[in-house]
């Protein structure tokens, strides 16, 4: 996305052809890391003050601050892809400012215009993921009444996956908005995901473009309700017509916008915290 909106970039890190070979980092505009687990390769850039610093937090329902502590200093901006992770990141780490950046999709591979039609029959409710112990019991439950569950399907193999069901079946871990949910509007494919209030305020509505549920049991009411009278194909159709206004290339054209006039703290995704989240700061937002 930022080489389509005429940057520059070059790429390294740990697990790149050219990992041995580091560039020099005192000779960027700007600098953007998204690591979020094996810290320890990443470079000392607390000196490249020429440099506009940007740290990508995705993660951080699962991992924890503290391996952040030598790193986030150095860097001016975090962009934080949930809105209720701001505030204990913002107490931890006073020095650079947080902003909400949520998730999006992924047009490259998640734009189910790309995809010949599915002359496949359809599975009715899918779900791809870990099966971690916040949401064992629900995919369990889901199984017992009808769902496919699947683990270990990645790349084009899961595209394949989502494009053959009527709806998705998705669960959070710890607060998270997480990629499941863009990955499956993009693909037109009906989402079926628990409740979020974030997800409101990215334009989600229920029974519109996604179907909320609560708990389990309502879930699998939602699902036989919804595969039963044929109106997932409506839901799944509205829901990526949704996914073509949250794509990357929107997101960073957003970002870039903001970031780099006048000053970094101008208006960016200025919308109220929700009341019931009572766990999420108002985020500092550029």
């Amino acid at each position: 996305a930022l080489i389509a909106f005429g940057d520059d970039c070059d790429i390294w890190g740990k697990g790149h052809a050219n990992f041995n070979d580091p560039p020099d980092f005192y000779s960027y505009d700007g600098i953007f890391t998204i690591e979020n687990y094996g810290l320890s390769w990443l470079p000392d850039i607390s000196r490249c003050w020429r440099a506009l610093r940007i740290y990508w937090v995705i993660d951080a329902h699962w991992q924890h601050s503290e391996p952040f502590d030598k790193v986030l200093p150095q860097y001016d901006i975090v962009l934080h892809s949930t809105r209720r992770f701001i505030r204990p990141y913002k107490e931890r780490f006073i020095k650079p400012k947080h902003v909400y950046f949520p998730n999006g999709v992924d047009s490259r591979f998640f734009d189910r215009a790309i995809y010949p039609p599915n002359a496949k029959s359809l599975s009715d409710v899918i779900f791809i993921g870990g099966k971690a112990a916040p949401r064992a019991d629900a995919i369990d439950y889901m199984v017992q009444h009808g769902m496919e569950y699947r683990y270990g399907v990645t790349g084009l193999s899961y595209v394949e996956a989502i494009l053959r069901a009527k709806m998705q079946w998705n669960m959070g871990l710890n607060g998270d908005i997480n990629y499941r949910n863009w990955e499956t509007i993009g693909l037109g494919t009906c989402l079926l995901t628990q409740y979020d209030p974030e997800m409101e305020l990215l334009g989600f509505k229920h029974d519109v473009n996604c179907l909320f549920y609560d708990t389990a049991e309502g879930a699998a009411l939602l699902a036989k309700k919804y595969i039963d009278n044929g109106e997932w194909k409506r839901i799944g159709d509205n829901g990526y017509l949704l996914a073509q206004e949250h794509t990357y290339y929107l997101r960073i054209k957003k970002l870039l916008h903001n970031l780099f006039v006048n000053e970094s703290c101008q208006t960016l995704w200025n919308t109220p915290t929700p009341t019931s989240a009572i766990t999420s700061p108002t985020p500092s937002t550029p």
